[in-house]
């Protein structure tokens, strides 16, 4: 099957061990980072998935093998990681976003009215990607160390 061809799978994620477990793995092989810069322990990471902070929350299947995650907060922020950077999978699922959830209302400084993802300036892939798909920058976002 060639890379056009890969038709990935939106699993809901459940509280279950298989899925708790396939999240560490997928956490443990990022290679970009935006929210964390350290592993946490795996009972911590089970706690943060027995208590889904997030909207909707899937795991992404191709070829019966876990290959990322894709989240959506109530601020409307997409968070995708797909572990091999295929870019395929991570067109498609940008796509299943936009064609099958719906943006929350806006709230004046709390909450824009489209979706928007955050990306790492260095994942170059990630960001050709998305602008290819009409994407456009709305701001840049600086973190102070402490």
């Amino acid at each position: 099957m060639n890379n056009s061809q890969i038709s990935p799978k939106l699993i809901p994620v459940k509280k279950i061990d298989a899925h708790i477990d396939a999240l560490y793995v997928i956490l443990k092989n990022r290679k970009f980072n935006i929210s964390s810069n350290s592993l946490p322990s795996f009972n911590e990471h089970k706690l943060f998935v027995i208590n889904n902070p997030y909207r909707y929350w899937y795991l992404i299947e191709v070829d019966n093998s876990f290959v990322g995650s894709m989240y959506l907060l109530k601020d409307n922020c997409i968070g995708l990681y797909v572990v091999d950077q295929n870019e395929n999978v991570i067109r498609k699922t940008i796509e299943w976003v936009l064609k099958n959830k719906k943006p929350l209302p806006e709230i004046k400084s709390v909450r824009v009215p489209n979706f928007h993802i955050n990306l790492t300036p260095s994942n170059k892939i990630f960001t050709t990607i998305v602008e290819d798909m009409g994407a456009i920058p709305i701001q840049l976002t600086y973190s102070f160390k402490k």
